[in-house]
């Protein structure tokens, strides 16, 4: 019995053909800059995010229409290297496009001790630097800027400046991007692509 009822629904399916229709997709965005610090007392480094960059982590087809991006997280983790003195490290951050550069954080205290530092998640976010990054992001998507933008992170010892910072920093953006496109499917499925 349930085999006749397969046989049925693929018969309807060939001779009902497929057509365009419109379907919601959600697809992960994590883009991550590095920054290599060697350095006694304050610092400022800077890591371009271009166009190319964002594109490559998502796979969205030309024809889509984007409908919303969430940046869902700003995270940093430090990898510790050999010669640094310092008990931790206190980072502030900001998205630099032009002249404009709203903060995205601000002294944020990361340890340097430990075996193996995760992802921590940046809590006190800044609302202007969020919506920013995620205009920007909006903007690559659907072809309105093809500027790169910088992501700077400054910082400095602490509890008390002076000793030397010897590590990597990793600063991660990771946003979701709602799409629809129109695909080949049977007719009672997705919307009409009208």
């Amino acid at each position: 019995m349930k085999a006749i009822n397969i046989i049925l629904i693929a018969v309807v399916i060939i001779l009902t053909g497929c057509e365009k229709r419109k379907f919601e997709f959600v697809v992960t965005l994590n883009n991550e800059s590095e920054y290599l610090v060697d350095q006694t007392g304050s610092f400022s480094k800077s890591a371009e995010v271009s166009k190319q960059n964002i594109m490559k982590d998502l796979d969205i087809p030309e024809t889509a229409t984007i409908k919303d991006v969430n940046i869902e997280s700003l995270a940093v983790r430090v990898e510790v290297l050999p010669g640094n003195t310092a008990p931790a490290v206190s980072l502030s951050g900001s998205s630099r496009m032009g002249t404009q550069q709203p903060k995205l954080f601000n002294n944020q205290i990361f340890p340097l001790v430990g075996a193996d530092i995760k992802w921590i998640g940046l809590n006190a976010l800044i609302a202007e630097g969020i919506e920013s990054v995620k205009v920007k992001i909006k903007a690559y998507l659907e072809n309105k800027d093809s500027a790169p933008f910088y992501v700077d992170v400054q910082g400095d010892t602490s509890p008390i400046s002076g000793n030397r910072i010897h590590c990597k920093v990793y600063f991660q953006i990771r946003a979701t991007v709602v799409y629809e496109n129109c695909e080949d499917a049977v007719p009672f499925t997705g919307d009409d692509c009208n």
